[in-house]
């Protein structure tokens, strides 16, 4: 048992193992944070009891063995599970705790969709769902999480057309990577409306030939798309003053594309890394 005053716990990095007692929340009626990362533990994960704990806002039970499925969490503000053997769907558990700013729930098991109402997460920065077993396509309600910084859902069974969603909101999004899923379609131009978007990766999907402009990019990773199409165009406006001035990484490796290669990559002066392995380009 913990002591009732205590505030901050951190176990992590040790050889700890065995399950979690949910009473270790009674008895730390203050408890702020507990990380127990980078151990040994199993089992259920404990549930979180609101009106007995409800001043703990941090939980990080990453790299363990937890197994099961995500219970009742109290009033979190961040949920940090990665690297387990957690199953089954999300649930709607998740969506309930509206005062989350952080979901990172990738590299376990989970199935199913990402719950149709996680737009309720008004706070919500960062949602990190990838290396999962997520089928389904992207819940509209998403695009109501206003405040959202990094969305990584790569590397799961995702699909849908992105074109019909609404990106206009995620004013604060940096970092877009949907990689290695089943997404069709364009993208949607409401997606270069983000300012601060630095981040777009997008490999091994099914998208089609249209590239906007988009001046704060950094990364732009479409690797595996496109098949048989030809280049992206010689449209000056990528590269005109609100084109990709700014672009240091560009991924179009393995799309089978053909043509020559268009005159304005050339005009990229801040690109570092280009990769148009795997295509049938010419010079």
């Amino acid at each position: 048992m913990l002591s009732k005053s205590i505030v901050h716990v951190n176990l992590s990095s040790n050889q700890f193992s065995g399950a979690i007692d949910s009473l270790i929340f009674k008895s730390a009626g203050f408890l702020f944070v507990l990380d127990i990362s980078n151990n040994a533990f199993f089992g259920s994960l404990p549930h979180v009891n609101r009106s007995i704990s409800s001043t703990i806002m941090y939980l990080d039970f990453s790299n363990n063995n937890f197994t099961g499925k995500i219970p009742s969490l109290g009033l979190l503000q961040e949920v940090v599970l990665p690297a387990n053997k957690l199953s089954g769907q999300i649930g709607e558990g998740i969506v309930g705790l509206i005062n989350l700013r952080v979901v990172a729930l990738y590299g376990n098991e989970f199935t199913a969709t990402i719950p149709y109402n996680i737009g309720k997460l008004y706070y919500l920065e960062k949602l990190l769902l990838h290396s999962n077993y997520l089928n389904g396509s992207l819940p509209q309600s998403l695009m109501n999480c206003s405040k959202l910084e990094e969305l990584n859902l790569r590397i799961n069974f995702l699909q849908g057309e992105l074109s019909i969603l609404d990106f206009s909101k995620l004013l604060h999004l940096k970092t877009f990577d949907l990689g290695n899923n089943f997404f069709s379609g364009i993208l949607p131009s409401s997606l270069y409306s983000c300012k601060s978007l630095s981040e777009i990766c997008l490999p091994v999907n099914k998208l089609e030939e249209e590239i906007s402009r988009c001046n704060n990019l950094r990364t732009l990773i479409l690797s595996l798309n496109y098949y048989n199409e030809s280049f992206l165009g010689d449209d000056e406006n990528l590269i005109g003053p609100e084109g990709f001035q700014n672009l240091q990484i560009l991924g179009l490796g393995g799309c089978k594309l053909n043509g020559h290669v268009p005159w304005w990559l050339s005009r990229l002066s801040k690109l570092k890394v280009l990769d148009l392995s795997q295509n049938q380009v010419q010079a």
